[in-house]
């Protein structure tokens, strides 16, 4: 897809690929707002790494997210490997809920 230059030349986008994210994906921008110590150590962690300080925002993103995603699926597996829980029939179970419901709403 050809461009327009500020010489007014027409050529093709550059893109490039940082940490395996192919730029051109990129579609949001946000902006974060850091203290001086905190920037200057990730600018530094960047530079050690040879990556860009956006990549290791992305990271840094990922990572809480897994950890975010990890934690559901614990839940959801500890939910599923747990011993159901007994139930009456059908009738208990509806005199019981109109019986709750009377005493919440005399």
């Amino acid at each position: 897809m050809p461009i327009r230059t500020t010489a007014g030349e027409s050529s093709t986008p550059l893109t490039y690929t940082c940490q395996n994210v192919h730029v051109a994906h990129l579609t949001r921008r946000t902006q974060v707002l850091l203290d001086e110590r905190r920037y200057q150590r990730l600018r530094a962690r960047a530079a050690a790494e040879r990556t860009s300080v956006g990549a290791l925002v992305r990271e840094a993103v990922d990572r809480a997210l897994e950890s975010d995603r990890d934690a559901d699926v614990a839940s959801a597996e500890a939910f599923l490997a747990a011993e159901p829980l007994p139930v009456g029939e059908p009738e208990e179970l509806r005199d019981e809920l109109e019986s709750a419901l009377t005493r919440a709403h005399p």
